[in-house]
């Protein structure tokens, strides 16, 4: 999977959105890798593709 950067108005009406706050350990550390760049794909049991997560934007699995 990969978490890409998504605007507010692409998110689908069902999409399940979380805080960042709300992840385990293990989801925080590749979402922030993922929003820093360094890491964009990711292995993380709490994340599933059209999962969306708001960290310091909002930032879709895929």
């Amino acid at each position: 999977m990969t978490i890409v950067r998504t605007g507010p108005a692409d998110i689908d009406a069902d999409a399940t959105v979380r805080h960042y706050d709300q992840l385990s350990e293990r989801a925080r550390r590749v979402v922030a890798d993922a929003a820093n760049g360094s890491e964009p794909s990711v292995r993380a049991p709490d994340l599933s593709p059209g999962d969306v997560v708001r960290f310091t934007d909002y930032y879709v699995v895929r």
